[in-house]
């Protein structure tokens, strides 16, 4: 994992308005120095039946309007730099993933009552 934050402020005043905090997932592809370590094994996918199923479509070009957000990683653009690393095509960025499993459970779970839905810090 690789940690970097920027703090985001106005040019005007010199106030700080916010922090972005970038977290990046290194996938072990090597290129730093030294060989590519084996994956580990995990189980961490259930044996058992989903307790709920929601389909939401998502759009053949919703990766690239994802990239606006300034996520430029070719993994969400390029379809052959997707397939060398192991995936079909182009995928999502990890925040539209998370608004959609929100709108999943937004939807199965909480009939769209936003006031189910809960912030703590």
């Amino acid at each position: 994992m690789i940690e970097f934050d920027r703090v985001v402020g106005d040019v005007e005043t010199g106030e700080d308005l916010g922090t972005v905090i970038t977290t990046i997932l290194a996938r072990g592809d090597g290129g730093c120095g030294g060989g590519r370590k084996p994956a580990r094994k995990t189980n961490l996918i259930s044996k058992t039946e989903p307790d709920f199923v929601c389909d939401i479509s998502t759009q053949s070009q919703q990766a690239l309007l994802y990239r606006l957000l300034g996520d430029y990683n070719p993994l969400h653009a390029s379809p052959n730099k997707a397939r060398s690393v192991g995936f079909d095509g182009p995928i999502l960025h990890g925040l539209c993933t998370i608004g959609m499993a929100t709108h999943a459970l937004l939807k199965t779970c909480c009939n769209y009552d936003t006031t189910k839905f809960k912030h703590t810090a």
